[in-house]
């Protein structure tokens, strides 16, 4: 099944590689779920983000392969790959995963509520965020696998080869 980024065999160099001894660990089968797991999260975190657009039509399940994408160092990503740094991501965010870490956290907005009180003289309540953005955790050595074939600056699209000028 393609459902995943990556594959068992290559997290488990990804892992051994960089001394990550719990993933040697898990089954078979919970490396495979937590490599599906991952590679959902992965697409529901950058899918803005990335550059180019899926190859296929609204059947393809994941983000990637994409065709017009184009990396931070402006190389084109080929339209028949999933990149490194994809699967690399991956590779982190299953080991957070089955490590018991929730990569996405569910959040309600306004029930974060904390009252302090002082000798019962004064009572003060303060509301925690409405952001649903300030709940949820970031995962900084998945940013940082991914980084590289993210979209430049906030808000933009690579269209195209940038052509510096």
């Amino acid at each position: 099944m393609a459902e995943s980024y990556g594959t068992e065999a290559a997290a488990d160099i990804y892992h051994s590689d960089r001394g990550n001894t719990n993933w040697a660990g898990f089954t078979s089968a919970q490396k495979l779920e937590g490599l599906l797991v991952a590679s959902e999260y992965i697409d529901q975190q950058y899918r803005s983000s990335f550059p180019g657009w899926k190859v296929g039509d609204r059947s393809q399940v994941r983000e990637w392969p994409r065709f017009d994408a184009y990396d931070q160092s402006n190389d084109l990503i080929p339209s028949n790959a999933v990149p490194v740094e994809v699967e690399r991501a991956v590779y982190e965010a299953a080991l957070i995963h089955l490590d018991g870490t929730a990569l996405l956290t569910d959040f309600t907005a306004g029930t974060d509520i904390r009252e302090v009180s002082v000798d019962g003289a004064v009572s003060v309540k303060f509301a925690g965020s409405n952001n649903p953005d300030d709940a949820q955790t970031h995962f900084a050595n998945v940013a940082a696998a991914i980084a590289a074939v993210l979209k430049l600056g906030t808000g933009g699209s690579n269209f195209g080869r940038f052509e510096p000028g």
